[in-house]
Formats: structure tokens, sequence, C-alpha cells
């Protein structure tokens, strides 16, 4: 499925019998609180789903394409179309090492920590994050635009578009693809994003329904340590 744009309920419903029915019965106690949001996740030459046998292992997937970390759909280099939702505030995010199983030891680091801090060439302990809700185009599948490290500056581009638009969040449209570059450690996989305009009148309707219904959620993203890294620091 690389470059379509599917969602979990599309795909769900591709292969659901003729007898079954449409009502949801038996999920009344699973709110979006209590749903694991997906990232739109790239794939870098180290992702273990790129490696063959590994669990994470996802067919069709290769280095610069976009994936969703929770179904697995597959995007390829783009263009994917979006709208923006929700912006949060950058965090930081302290991770366990990976030899001791990679997973967060802390959530909320303050951005002024020293652990979010360089030491000449030393990476920082924890992690700075840009996180956007977004919704993507046409399947109007809402995933989380998660930027780290080289994505900084593209998560600083994109508040800049968000802002010279004065006006809803929801009321644009971009377009993201991948491209490679070249840091002290190598080739990598990067995130490039730019304007596409702006939604229609149905669009609209429904991004500002999801702004409505997320502006106070808690989310959590899923994310694990080490996967969709990059080699180029935060310059």
């Amino acid at each position: 499925m690389v470059g379509e744009l599917v969602t979990t309920e599309d795909e769900a419903l591709a292969s659901k019998p003729d007898f079954v029915e449409s009502e949801s019965f038996g999920t009344e106690n699973i709110g979006k609180d209590d749903v694991l949001m997906p990232r739109l996740a790239l794939a870098q030459a180290q992702s273990p789903q790129l490696i063959e046998g590994d669990p994470k292992f996802v067919e069709g997937l290769g280095i610069g394409h976009l994936f969703n970390s929770l179904t697995d759909t597959v995007y390829g280099k783009g263009p994917v179309d979006f709208s923006v939702i929700r912006v949060d505030p950058p965090r930081g995010i302290e991770f366990l090492p990976l030899e001791e199983g990679g997973g967060i030891k802390d959530f909320d680091v303050a951005l002024n920590d020293p652990r979010m801090q360089w030491d000449g060439d030393k990476k920082p302990v924890a992690t700075k994050f840009y996180d956007f809700i977004v919704m993507l185009w046409p399947s109007q599948e809402v995933i989380v635009l998660s930027l780290k490290s080289s994505g900084l500056k593209v998560a600083r581009k994109l508040n800049a578009l968000i802002q010279c638009r004065a006006a809803p969040v929801y009321s644009g449209k971009y377009t993201l693809t991948t491209s490679m570059a070249k840091g002290p450690a190598g080739s990598y996989a990067t995130y490039v994003v730019k304007n596409n305009g702006w939604v229609d009148k149905k669009q609209y309707a429904l991004t500002r329904a999801s702004f409505d219904a997320l502006k106070d959620k808690v989310i959590d993203v899923e994310r694990v340590a080490g996967e969709d890294n990059e080699s180029e620091p935060p310059f």
C-alpha cells in the first residue's frame, strides 16, 4: 500500500463479513483518552521496521518512507497532504538507554534542564520534541507529526507557515515529502513541508470538529527510543 492513504477504519471494513453489525457494541468504555495516538514516522537506515526478521519489520517500507507507527501503513516519500489540528508546546523527554529497554524515564523534562543541553559533541540526555496533531487528506486519518533533532527546523518552519495565515490553525493545508541529507555521521532522511492552500468548507467542518474534540485532551503518543533517529545534530 505504498503511497496510499488508508484509514484504519477502511482497512477494518474491507475485510469485515457481511453478517457483522455496524454498531460498535462493547466499545462504550473506550474513549479518546484511552487510545494510543500513532506517529507519522520516518524510516531511517537503522530503523527496525526495515530489518527482515525483526518483529517490527514492515513489508514495502524503504529508507525515507513515511509510515504509521501503529498500523504500519506506508505512505512512501509523499506527497502527503495534511491539516494541523493542534500544536503542542515543545517538550523534553528522557528515554532509558536502549540496553535497558528504551522506555520513557522522564516524560516532562523542562527545556532549560541541563539534560536538554549539548556538551560539546555529546548529545543531550533528553530529546526535544515538537508535536503536531494533524489530519491526513483524503483519508481524514488523525495522527501525530512528532519532530526532533534535524526535524526541529521543519517544526519551526511549519509554525511559521501556520502563523503567517492569521487564521485558525485548522484552516490551512500543507504537503509533506521527504528527502535525503548528509550529516557528520552520514546520510539520513528528513521531512520537507510546504504550504498547500486552504481547506474547503467540508474539510473545515471536519478539522474544526477535531480541534474541539482534542483541544483539551492529554494525548498519549506512541514513542520508542532510538526509532526514526537521524545523524544530524539540531543546529
